[in-house]
């Protein structure tokens, strides 16, 4: 038996010897690899990382400790576990599921480490059995600060939160022991000191007040009006100087023992965040993206290291002092060396999460743009990064390809043109002050550019001229926009309405509601996508559904949900038609992207690999793979057939037998597994189209010659009533919409009861409805597409001419088009 993404298929005796041999190589490829190029680990049906994923996180890091030896690195904040790194390799070492952790720290010991957040509990991991050992319960708001008493076997530890509430903790029975009363903001920072006969907690927050406590009477001992807002604190060595940094930029020095304040250490410009002494250096960590060192006698400025924006909020140094660790908004762990400043671990790598994704038509070019406007570009096929740049913007980006496959457009409050080959800018559209593009799509040919504002504006952009060539007010707020690849629709979305305009004329075709989803504060619609052929459009919505529409009509009311994809658990802010328009990928902030059966809108498969939301998603050209970009910092390609690494299908030799099991596996309503029986036929196209094809027979049909057995079913010879029932029992489903619509006039009694007994020998035991019989024509539809070839494209244009019904001779006209562009 081989199982493979929820398919199970049996391969029993000798006739299903290469079958289970390939099932069997299809699941080696299936299971976790690593990376040739990174060795990072890569998910299953994945074959290709861009990036790493090395100390990498999927959300916002609000904090970061090593541990005393220096060897284990913990991260936590955001919608992520706390991770513990090794900081020399890069490698991951565990993973605590606990999101929204805000501080951490470490025992002398190394063996315990505390954490503690939005969740109000601490929590106490032990690193040498690698599992928790304790509960801390009592705070009543977010957990901001936690510090544990310097001595080998951690028996006490103290812990501040939101709402000003200071714990003490008894770590050998893990109940709070006492409760500090004093500050009436959030306290951000602590520090336990002990040493011999000396011992003291010194508490600062955002209510401007240093407080040194007496840890036996819970009382303070004295408190110090800090200036501002505080939000690190350092202590020397033997407990009497104290160093504090907040809101106005500055570092304050205190003597505990005179009560005073004895220095200031002028330099940030910005909130400082961070504070650590070692030996005679301070160092701190500002949001102004510098790091600076300090003579901690003197005030004086030793040196500045610069740091990205998204790397303030937490920063560690390592108890030698030799290493810094930064990070942030970026997703993204930094290992610094403390006397070069130079990068130890990650250079050159992608340092801040993917917000965008797109691939040029001939799947060449795979570009990226993250949250803080570097631009990527790789060769899929090398796997190699070939250019990057800065955007030279903020915000929040869009990206586009050009239909010449190397025009890049990147936008935010403006509108850049990229030659990607160079990377070099061609071009600068100017927006409105104080707006920003939310989306953008090229037309067709390349010569327009539409944009979507946030100010609910739609522009349209002569490329060559530089000019607006078209421009209106949107009627509700505006999220997504996409162009039809015939050049003659405009879709835009945003709220509960979807709008197809007419780009040349900017005259509304038509506009349809969006079915409510369960309530959200947001938009409904997140995403837009056309079909390859312009008559499907499918919207990602922030209800984790997907709907696809039938827009060919011209009456709204007819226009209605062709298909309901649901699965996903969160918005969808990307999704995307494979070429030949029968999939559908999408990319969702619940950290998967999942593939779909378009014309039957069930999944085929879930994708998991990533740890951050998937922000963009894009097919290759030959719809063997596609590609998914995430805040994670890594994007990654799949192998859509599960059969093959790198998007190549091996060859395979199915005997008769196995080729009659996959006739009957195709119509499965179960996808995943349909879908893998289509891609073994592709696989062993050979011997699959030409027998699968003519087993398709049935489902031609000659309209006229159908019409005349219909009527011979009223004929006075019995012989021709006889024949004209067996021939129309050979068409099987097919016929049923042509049987109801004959009863509905049945010419006489005879007839209706002969037209009765056809119906009931389509509800024969084993017999397929027309729901199964329109799944496996689609698919081998799908494999002559994929397989090419004579017989494939004879096939095709059987369908073509006399397919059983409309959509279908349709659709087989589409796909002989596509091949006849190969």
């Amino acid at each position: 038996m081989c199982i493979f993404d929820g398919a199970t298929i049996s391969t029993t005796g000798q006739a299903m010897t290469s079958l289970a041999r390939y099932c069997a190589v299809a699941l080696l490829l299936g299971a976790t690899t690593a990376d040739a190029k990174t060795g990072d680990a890569l998910p299953t049906r994945s074959f290709q990382r861009f990036g790493t994923s090395k100390l990498r996180h999927g959300s916002r890091i609000l904090c970061l400790a090593y541990s005393p030896d220096g060897l284990t690195l913990a991260a936590g904040g955001g919608n992520d576990p706390v991770r513990l790194w090794n900081p020399k390799t890069g490698a991951l070492i565990h993973e605590i599921k606990e999101p929204w952790v805000h501080a951490m720290a470490f025992s002398d010991s190394g063996t315990t480490v505390l954490f503690g957040g939005y969740q109000k509990v601490i929590k106490r991991w032990n690193l040498e059995l690698n599992r928790e050992t304790a509960r801390l319960e009592g705070h009543k708001a977010t957990v901001k600060a936690i510090a544990i008493r310097p001595d080998p076997i951690a028996t006490l530890a103290v812990s501040g939160s939101q709402d000003g509430a200071i714990y003490l903790w008894q770590l050998d029975n893990n109940r709070k022991a006492g409760e500090f009363s004093g500050h009436t903001d959030e306290v951000n920072a602590l520090i336990y000191f002990a040493s011999g006969d000396s011992e003291l907690i010194v508490s600062a927050g955002s209510d401007r007040t240093i407080i040194v406590w007496d840890t036996k009477t819970y009382q303070p001992q004295f408190k110090l009006d800090a200036g501002c807002a505080v939000h690190a604190l350092a202590l020397s060595a033997d407990g009497k100087t104290l160093y504090s940094a907040g809101d106005d930029h500055l570092i304050r020095r205190w003597d505990l023992t005179g009560r005073k304040q004895t220095g200031v250490f002028k330099g940030h410009e910005g909130i400082i965040v961070s504070l650590f002494l070692h030996g005679d250096t301070l160092v701190s960590g500002a949001l102004d993206k510098t790091i600076r060192f300090w003579d901690a006698k003197t005030t004086e400025q030793k040196k500045s290291l610069p740091r990205a924006q998204g790397d303030c909020d937490a920063l560690a140094l390592t108890k030698a002092g030799d290493f810094l660790a930064t990070a942030g908004l970026n997703n993204t762990i930094r290992i610094l060396d403390a006397k070069t400043g130079n990068e130890t671990f990650g250079a050159g790598s992608i340092n801040s999460g993917l917000i965008g994704l797109t691939l040029s038509a001939d799947s060449q070019r795979l570009a990226g743009i993250t949250a803080e406007g570097r631009v990527l570009v790789w060769s899929p096929k090398a796997g190699t990064l070939q250019r990057q740049w800065d955007s030279k913007q903020s915000g929040d980006f869009v990206l586009a390809f050009g239909p010449d496959k190397k025009t890049l457009a990147t936008a935010s409050t403006t509108v850049r043109l990229w030659d990607t080959d160079a990377g070099t800018q061609l071009a600068e559209l100017p927006i409105k002050a104080g707006d920003s593009v939310v989306s953008l799509a090229f037309s067709s040919d390349g010569n327009t550019l539409a944009l979507g504002l946030y100010n609910s504006q739609i522009e349209l952009w002569d490329v060559k001229k530089k000019t607006i060539v078209g421009s209106f007010k949107y009627p509700s707020l505006l999220h997504a926009i996409a162009w039809s690849p015939d050049g003659k629709k405009l879709a835009t979305a945003g709220g509960s309405k979807i709008f197809i305009w007419d780009p040349q004329t900017l005259a509304l075709i038509r506009s349809f509601d969006v079915k409510e989803g369960p309530p959200a504060p947001t938009p409904l619609v997140a995403s837009l996508a056309f079909g390859p052929d312009s008559k499907l459009l499918a919207a990602g919505g922030w209800d984790a559904r997907i709907r696809i529409y039938n827009i060919t009509s011209k009456n709204p009311a007819d226009i209605k949900e062709h298909r309901l994809c649901e699965g996903h658990h969160n918005a969808i802010f990307s999704v995307a038609f494979s070429p030949d328009g029968r999939s559908l990928i999408s990319g969702s902030f619940d950290k998967t992207a999942r593939l779909w059966e378009a014309f039957s809108g069930k999944q085929i498969g879930e994708y998991k690999g990533h740890i951050g939301e998937v922000r963009g998603v894009a097919f290759a050209r030959d719809g063997r793979s596609f590609f998914t970009a995430s805040a994670d910092c890594t994007a990654l390609q799949w192998d859509v057939p599960g059969l093959a690494g790198k998007a190549k299908l091996s060859e395979l030799t199915l005997g008769v037998q196995e080729l009659e099991n996959a006739w009957v596996t195709l119509s499965t309503e179960e996808t995943a597994r349909g879908h893998l029986a289509m891609w073994q036929c592709i696989a062993s196209a050979k011997q699959a189209v030409p027998l699968l094809t003519k087993k398709l027979e049935p489902a031609l049909l000659d309209p006229d010659r159908v019409k005349k057995l219909f009527k011979d079913l009223d004929s006075g010879h019995y012989p021709t009533r006889i024949a004209a029932m067996a021939d129309l029992m050979k068409y099987k489903r097919w016929m049923e919409g042509r049987y109801d619509a004959a009863l509905a006039d049945p010419p006489s009694l005879e007839y209706k009861r002969r037209i009765e007994t056809l119906k009931e020998k389509l509800n024969a035991e084993n017999s397929l409805s027309l729901v199964q019989e329109r799944l496996r024509v689609r698919r081998i539809m799908l494999m002559c597409e994929q397989a090419g070839g004579p017989e494939a494209i004879d096939a095709l244009q059987k369908l073509a001419e006399r397919g059983p019904e409309e959509e279908i001779r349709d659709e087989a006209k589409a796909s002989l088009q596509r091949l006849g562009k190969r």
